[in-house]
């Protein structure tokens, strides 16, 4: 399968509400706590205003996943407001806010195809570290980071609705080349 990774444009903040709303839901409407909460909170994050403000924001960039016949597959939101200051090795870092393939795409390579477009553009920026946050309960999240060398530095809280979750916040040294065959 071939995957094209663009920016997203203006023009893209409906598909974006679309995809985000899918991809969330998938991923999560049978890993909460609160299925009254879960509703609550995909109701508000992924409105038209919501989005749109996010996707004014400078400190945000939304890529797209497309595939070969131009249907887009995943997204991610990335961010760079230092928000993780005081859990982050240094200041130069980019965050991967959000990253979401839709269903009948996942375990297809597109998650690893985007991450590594993000290690890219992260060191093309010049940032020393990319860093996530994932869900403490979604172990093959965990582990699909942990392959391609992200590491857990600390929990940091997730509001979902009206409960509070935790996430683990990971981090990839970016400027590091790692030799294979040596």
């Amino acid at each position: 399968m071939i995957i094209n990774i663009r920016h997203a444009a203006e023009a893209d903040i409906s598909l974006l509400v679309q995809i985000s709303k899918q991809t969330f839901y998938d991923a999560f409407h049978d890993n909460n706590s609160s299925q009254e909460s879960f509703e609550k909170y995909l109701a508000e994050a992924f409105t038209i205003n919501k989005i749109r403000s996010e996707f004014e924001q400078p400190i945000s960039l939304f890529l797209l996943a497309e595939n070969e016949d131009g249907k887009t597959v995943a997204y991610t939101k990335l961010r760079w407001d230092n928000r993780r200051d005081e859990l982050m090795p240094s200041t130069n870092y980019i965050e991967v806010e959000r990253i979401y393939v839709l269903k009948d795409y996942w375990r297809m390579g597109v998650g690893r195809f985007m991450m590594n477009e993000i290690t890219d553009l992260a060191r093309k920026r010049q940032y020393e570290y990319v860093c996530l946050s994932v869900y403490e309960e979604n172990s093959s999240a965990i582990r699909f980071y942990e392959q391609l060398d992200f590491q857990a530095i600390g929990k940091v809280v997730f509001e979902l609705g009206d409960v509070i979750e935790y996430d683990i916040l990971m981090i990839k040294n970016v400027t590091q080349t790692f030799l294979s065959g040596i």
